[in-house]
């Protein structure tokens, strides 16, 4: 039976010292050694980079505008892709615009949020628990949006990185005439989703990069993003693509 260690990720220093015990014990003491400076990586994270990054609020352009970096203490944006998926979104969708589909249950971690979500693991009294190729309804929404979600498809449960254009492609079908998907997808995470977008003709994208450890971002072309690693040379995504469609 696994070990509750070896299955959850901690959410603190102590959970941390426990899972490396863990480790210890079952994998031997590199092993060990290598969970604790992991463990000091994410406290340093996130009590002084929060700080320090809050302190010096930061933004990005898009279309031209400044918009606002996006910091919570949920999912610790200010360290991640996060910061900047949330204003993209919360600029490109009107969120009055119903009815309205979330594919993937995050804004509600950061906002109230009464429209439907279908989220095939993370248990809420308002989410649809599917996987969204077995969703079966009447093209109906207006608008419908996805934030991280859709390069975790196929990934995160077998390597099947092509599912995600299956389910890509499933939403598209949920929309009603002349409605609107917005989504993010940090590059690199999924290569199949990420070549499927890029040469995709009904799509339109942005792209944006980080560019610092302090996690500032620019909005960059094609060519500076379409290969970025995930996880390097940043912790998390270092490319951000944003796609929009209308039907």
């Amino acid at each position: 039976m696994t070990s509750k260690y070896e299955k959850e990720k901690p959410n603190n220093i102590f959970e941390w010292i426990q899972h490396a015990y863990f480790i210890f014990r079952q994998k031997g003491f590199i092993s060990f050694l290598s969970r604790l400076w992991r463990a000091a990586k994410h406290e340093f994270r996130n009590v002084f980079g929060s700080i320090l990054v809050q302190a010096t609020p930061r933004t990005f352009t898009y279309k031209g505008k400044r918009l606002d970096l996006f910091y919570h203490q949920y999912n610790h944006t200010w360290s991640n892709e996060r910061c900047i998926e949330i204003p993209l979104i919360l600029d490109e969708a009107d969120l009055n615009n119903r009815p309205l589909l979330e594919i993937g249950n995050v804004l509600n971690h950061y906002r109230e949020c009464d429209w439907d979500v279908i989220d095939k693991y993370e248990t809420k009294s308002h989410v649809t628990n599917k996987d969204i190729l077995d969703v079966e309804v009447e093209p109906k929404y207006s608008l419908i949006l996805s934030i991280s979600t859709l390069e975790h498809i196929g990934i995160d449960e077998g390597a099947n990185p092509a599912k995600a254009i299956k389910a890509l492609e499933r939403i598209k079908s949920l929309l009603q005439q002349g409605g609107k998907l917005i989504f993010t997808v940090p590059v690199g995470y999924n290569t199949a989703l990420d070549k499927y977008l890029i040469e995709e003709r009904n799509l339109e994208l942005s792209l944006f990069k980080r560019i610092s450890w302090s996690n500032e971002w620019k909005q960059a072309g094609l060519e500076e993003v379409k290969n970025i690693d995930y996880n390097h040379p940043y912790e998390n995504g270092n490319g951000v693509l944003l796609g929009t469609y209308e039907r």
